[in-house]
């Protein structure tokens, strides 16, 4: 593995260690296929197999991820969808469910009768009348939903825009990587398919067979060595004890660890606002704050590659021979500070950069949500 500067603020984790991350984050899914409790929800999702829409009808998507809105106006035509209009904006802190909703119906198009919604966040599939939805299980990424924890959030979105707006809308919702893993895969690479993210949050889908496929949240993944960083900003979050490997791994964090340390150790240097800086900070070549912006971000490289590593492991125990192929999202990901190199570098030290292949594929939040109501 190539030698970057090296300094004594911030944890590093041991190969031998990763090893284990992996071996352990393998046993989780294991254990969490067969019914067990883990520290991985392991949410199982059968997949709609037919749209719901009319002929030519107009139709909303809606993408909510950590820190950015899209949404796009689309017709249901003979030849496909067809879109007609998008638009992207930064998304406000969604503390309470009446924040979310309000901002929702802010962007609703006229005309419109069917929403679907590629939602970046912890929910439990639900199907009622061939309409998948999904049951809030938490907020993350500092989003707390307070009011719609426990409940369908598109068949409580669609009640909110009744109350409201006098519209009654058919509101389809899935997690943020099953989207993904709708749009990206066809019928004869279902099985080698791995989808994810990497940039704000992180987590991964991933299928059992040709017919479910599994939202792992493993955000949530809990057993191994927390960070003395981590510890603290895991403290000091709206979700303490919470998404414990995400807070180590994920965009949204990085650049709070960054700041953690130069408080930890009373360095003189400036605090930073985002992940985004700390990239910029790690490509400065020779100074203290470039040190430290490196080390993060290989940290959570390692991080991240111990849980692909457990999940090619996983995989293959169900009997896959061939390599998988990962189709990421996520710009901490393909933009940060070297952040793929060192992912490969790691897997290559776990012993599993043959299993492997990292596949960019873009704009596939928009269309994820369009195979919510027009399957494949």
């Amino acid at each position: 593995m190539v030698e970057y500067m090296k300094d004594n603020f911030v944890e590093e984790y041991s190969i031998e260690e990763l090893r284990t991350i992996k071996d352990t984050f393998y046993k989780e899914l294991v254990d969490a296929n067969s019914g067990k409790t883990t520290s991985i929800p392991f949410l199982i999702h059968t997949l709609p197999h037919s749209s719901i829409l009319n002929p030519d009808e107009l139709f909303q998507t809606i993408t909510i991820g950590g820190s950015v809105f899209k949404t796009a106006l689309f017709q249901n035509t003979p030849n496909g969808p067809h879109l007609l209009k998008e638009q992207e904006s930064p998304i406000p802190v969604f503390s309470t469910a009446d924040i979310f909703f309000s901002f929702l119906l802010s962007h609703l198009y006229p005309d419109v009768s069917h929403v679907a919604i590629n939602f970046a966040f912890p929910v439990s599939p639900v199907i009622k009348e061939e309409v998948l939805d999904g049951i809030l299980l938490h907020g993350t990424k500092e989003h707390l939903f307070e009011g719609l924890v426990g409940l369908p959030v598109g068949n409580a979105l669609s009640d909110y825009i009744c109350t409201y707006n006098q519209r009654r809308i058919v509101c389809t919702l899935a997690n943020d990587t099953i989207c993904l893993l709708l749009s990206a895969s066809q019928p004869d690479t279902w099985l080698k398919t791995v989808t994810g993210v990497i940039g704000t949050g992180t987590n991964y889908a991933l299928t059992l067979n040709a017919e479910k496929a599994v939202n792992l949240e493993c955000g949530a993944f809990n057993k191994f060595r927390q960070t003395d960083t981590g510890k603290i900003i895991d403290a000091e979050s709206n979700n303490p004890g919470t998404q414990l490997i995400e807070k180590e791994i994920a965009g949204a964090y990085l650049w709070k660890h960054y700041n953690a340390t130069i408080q930890k150790y009373n360095l003189t240097l400036l605090l930073i606002e985002s992940t985004g800086e700390l990239s910029e900070l790690a490509e400065d070549e020779n100074s203290q704050a470039s040190s430290i912006a490196q080390s993060l971000l290989i940290r959570s490289a390692s991080l991240a590659a111990s849980q692909i590593g457990g999940i090619v492991q996983f995989k293959k125990n169900l009997g896959l021979k061939e390599p998988l192929h990962f189709i990421i999202e996520g710009s901490l990901f393909w933009k940060g500070w070297e952040y793929k190199k060192h992912v490969e570098n790691y897997l290559k030290e776990i012993g599993m950069e043959q299993d492997v292949v990292f596949e960019p594929f873009s704009h596939r939040s928009i269309e994820g949500a369009v195979r919510l109501l027009i399957p494949k």
